[in-house]
């Protein structure tokens, strides 16, 4: 995937039905200087894609929803010539050779485990937290 031009942020649209799961990939990736739109369903993704204004670059989309799940809508993203040149990356919490297998099966460009992107954002959120005690111990008292 080539940069957008000049100073635009990469368009991620951000697909889940989770809307807990959605915020901390959302903070994962807007902490990576990356544009979000998020959507909960297929339907709401579907009006995203064809939007102007709102086209993304990448889809992340999650395989398992209830309605049309991301199976569905990566075929139907794929298939579509109004939607060439978006990634689909699949994303979900299914046993890694399974996802792998779902993603060939529906054209995604790749896929990545759940576990992956929430483990980071977990990690970074820590990381931030001793940066933060180590300044305030640091720190002189002003009492």
């Amino acid at each position: 995937m080539k940069p957008p031009p000049g100073d635009k942020a990469w368009k991620i649209l951000l697909v889940d039905d989770s809307p807990e799961t959605m915020r901390l990939i959302a903070a994962e990736l807007e902490g990576k200087g990356l544009e979000i739109s998020r959507a909960e369903n297929a339907d709401e993704a579907t009006r995203l894609l064809v939007g102007k204004n709102s086209r993304p670059d990448l889809v992340l989309l999650d395989v398992i929803m209830p309605g049309v799940d991301g199976r569905k809508l990566c075929r139907f993203i794929k298939s579509n010539e109004m939607f060439t040149g978006i990634k689909v990356v699949l994303c979900s919490t299914m046993d890694r050779q399974r996802l792998q297998k779902v993603a060939a099966e529906c054209g995604a460009d790749g896929y990545i485990h759940k576990e992956d992107i929430l483990g980071r954002w977990v990690v970074e959120q820590l990381r931030q937290e001793e940066r933060a005690q180590a300044a305030d111990s640091e720190s002189p008292d002003q009492r």
